[in-house]
């Protein structure tokens, strides 16, 4: 999701900042957990950072709510902007 318009290294310096601010994790309880400003801060060298902070918070939740289907999950996952689909 990063990556898409990014060279690698800017992308893997942000995911290493993400790391830190996220306590260590990339993981999806530190993302929903994060307040959104921390996650721009993290990806703000990465291109459309605004868009991917939303992004990584809508990925978050979905993947979260037990209330939707693991299929139905991914679904809406690849529906999201910044995602490809395989």
């Amino acid at each position: 999701m990063l990556s898409s318009q990014t060279k690698d290294e800017i992308s893997d310096a942000a995911i290493s900042k993400l790391r830190v601010a996220l306590g260590g994790s990339t993981s999806i309880d530190g993302i929903i957990c994060a307040d959104e400003s921390s996650i721009s801060q993290a990806i703000d060298r990465v291109g459309f950072w605004r868009r991917k902070t939303g992004y990584l918070n809508t990925v978050g939740k979905v993947s979260t709510d037990e209330s939707v289907q693991i299929f139905s999950r991914y679904r809406v996952v690849l529906s999201i902007c910044g995602t490809d689909a395989f």
